[in-house]
C-alpha cells in the first residue's frame, strides 16, 4: 500500500477517499511499522541510550558516594554517643575525590552492652592511630549506623548527594523516551486517521550519532479547530524514501491527545 502522498488533499479535511482503506482499531503493526513507529528511533532512541548509560553509571557512582547518606541521616536525627576504640586507620585507594584518597577508620564500640564494629571516612588529616580511644556517634534508632566524631559515615557526607543528579537525569531521559514511544504506539493502534501537510523532510541536524543524522519528516494537521504538529525520525534513510517529495501524508492522532500523532506506515 502507498504512503498516501496526495497533492490534492487538504490537511485535516478527513475526506480523502484513501482514508477509509486503513484498518480499523486496534491496528496490528506491520514489519515496517514496528521498525519506524514501535521501535525507538531518532531522538527517542538517543534519549533511551543516553538515559540508560547515565542511569547505569550514575547508579554506580551514587551507590559509592551517596549510599551511606541514609546512615548519615539516621545518626544526625537520633544521635547517641559512645566510647570507641580505633582498630584500623588506612588510606582508601579504591576511591579518589578531588585528587585525594579518603582515610578510612575502622573502630569498635558498645551500646547497651552490645558490641559493634563500624567504619567511617574523612578527606582531611586524622590524628588517629590503631588502639586509640575516640568518641563515636551512633544512631539510637539503629546503633549499627555509627561514625567516629568528626568523620563521615558516608564517603563524602551529604555532599555525595550531588552524584544522584546523574542517575536522576538518566531515568528522566528513559521516562521521556518510553512515554513518547508508548504514545506513538497508542496513536498508531487506536488513533484517528487524517491527511496532514508535510512541513519538513530532510536530515535532522540537531540529532546524530557517529557523524550521521537521522532523516526527519514533520507534519501538521487540523483537529478540534486547532493545528497540531508531529514528526518521526529514522537513521536508515531508505525507510523514508517512499515519502520523499510528498506534500501530504496520512497520520494517526490520539483523539484525547491530538498532540500525540504518528505517521501511518503500512
Amino acid at each position: 500500500m502507498a504512503p498516501f502522498p496526495s497533492s490534492g488533499a487538504t490537511g485535516g479535511s478527513g475526506e480523502d477517499p484513501l482514508l477509509p482503506t486503513l484498518p480499523s482499531p486496534p491496528r496490528k503493526p506491520t514489519a515496517r511499522a514496528r521498525k519506524l513507529v514501535f521501535a525507538y528511533t531518532g531522538m527517542q532512541g538517543g534519549a533511551l541510550y543516553v538515559g540508560l548509560l547515565f542511569a547505569a553509571l550514575g547508579s554506580v557512582l551514587g551507590y559509592v558516594f551517596a549510599g551511606g547518606i541514609p546512615g548519615e541521616l539516621a545518626i544526625d536525627l537520633a544521635r547517641g554517643e559512645a566510647a570507641g576504640e580505633v582498630t584500623s586507620v588506612a588510606v582508601d585507594t579504591s576511591v579518589r575525590i578531588n585528587r585525594r584518597n579518603p582515610t578510612r577508620v575502622e573502630f569498635e564500640y558498645q551500646v547497651d552492652g552490645q558490641r559493634f564494629q563500624g567504619q567511617s571516612s574523612w578527606l582531611g588529616p586524622l590524628k588517629l592511630e590503631n588502639g586509640a580511644q575516640a568518641p563515636v556517634e551512633y544512631s539510637r534508632w539503629a546503633p549499627r549506623f555509627a561514625r567516629v566524631a568528626g568523620t563521615n559515615y558516608s564517603v563524602m557526607g551529604y555532599a555525595g548527594a550531588y552524584t544522584l543528579v546523574l542517575p536522576l537525569l538518566g531515568f528522566g531521559l528513559v521516562f521521556f523516551a518510553v512515554r513518547s514511544n508508548r504514545r506513538e504506539i497508542r496513536a498508531y493502534r487506536y488513533g484517528v486517521p487524517v491527511m496532514a501537510r508535510v512541513t519538513f523532510f530532510g536530515e535532522d541536524q540537531a540529532t546524530g550519532k557517529q557523524g550521521s543524522h537521522p532523516l526527519k519528516i514533520a507534519w501538521e494537521f487540523e483537529a478540534g479547530g486547532r493545528t497540531w504538529q508531529g514528526s518521526l525520525q529514522a537513521f536508515d534513510h531508505a525507510d523514508f524514501s517512499p515519502y520523499a517529495g510528498a506534500r501530504h501524508v496520512v497520520v494517526l492522532y490520539d483523539r484525547a491527545r491530538p498532540d500525540c500523532s504518528t505517521l501511518w506506515v503500512d
